[in-house]
């Protein structure tokens, strides 16, 4: 409901976390091609209201929760680019000795915007009222429509910045260290470059860490990875 007042937008509950007094929902949407995993906060009290949910607020917490929703739309508009680079990653896991999340992993703990087993894109945290005015009506449009127009929303909002990419890798090899992995990093950055069938257009990060996961502080962000900039657009 919360997603429907707010971005008009349909999203499934994947997972369901006690958090303080209340629980945390974990949603993923896949809902006219935008794609995106988020999370919301319910109190005891909220839990059991009725009516719209609609926001006005807008600050910070919405702000985060309108780039999370954009990240979404980031992925509509060069979905076809995307969906190359996620079969490039797919096939070149043997080669280059990485692997990715699990769908399951995705769905049920992911929050960030769009994700999937290699990489996150992260986008802009406009106000809501500036997502209602410039984004929301882009989502029945159709897709050469939906392209001008984020095109045309971001200019409007005088956004010249290009969203970010960056991948979420597990290294296979047994022993992994930075010395036995950059040039594997290296390697792919460069075909990365070299193929045009992918997305040039955002600014791209390889990281790499090892297999293992911190069961008390899971995430990816803590863990210790090599780092590699493909494209750069500052």
């Amino acid at each position: 409901q919360f997603f429907k007042d707010n971005f008009s937008l349909n999203v499934k509950a994947t997972n369901v976390v006690g958090s303080g007094d209340g629980v945390e929902v974990f949603v993923h949407c896949d809902d006219h091609d935008i794609v995106f995993n988020a999370s919301i906060p319910f109190d005891k009290e909220s839990i059991h209201e009725k009516g719209s949910m609609r926001s006005h607020d807008n600050g910070d917490d919405m702000s985060n929760m309108v780039g999370t929703v954009l990240s979404g739309f980031e992925y509509r508009a060069n979905k076809e680019k995307l969906d190359n680079l996620t079969s490039f990653f797919r096939e070149n896991e043997d080669n280059y000795s990485y692997t990715g999340f699990t769908k399951q992993a995705v769905t049920k703990t992911q929050v960030g915007g769009f994700k999937n087993q290699y990489y996150y894109i992260s986008a802009v945290p406009y106000s809501i009222s500036e997502y209602r005015k410039h984004f929301e009506p882009l989502i029945n449009k159709n897709d050469s429509e939906f392209v001008s127009g984020m095109k045309k929303a971001k200019k409007e909002l005088n956004d010249e910045s290009k969203p970010y990419l960056t991948t979420t890798f597990f290294s296979t090899k047994k022993n992994f260290s930075k010395d036995n992995s950059t040039d594997d990093i290296l390697n792919l950055a460069d075909k990365l470059k070299r193929n045009h069938s992918i997305p040039h257009n955002f600014n791209m990060q390889i990281q790499l860490s090892d297999s293992k996961i911190n069961s008390s502080n899971p995430s990816y962000s803590k863990k210790d990875t090599i780092k590699y900039g493909v494209f750069n657009h500052e």
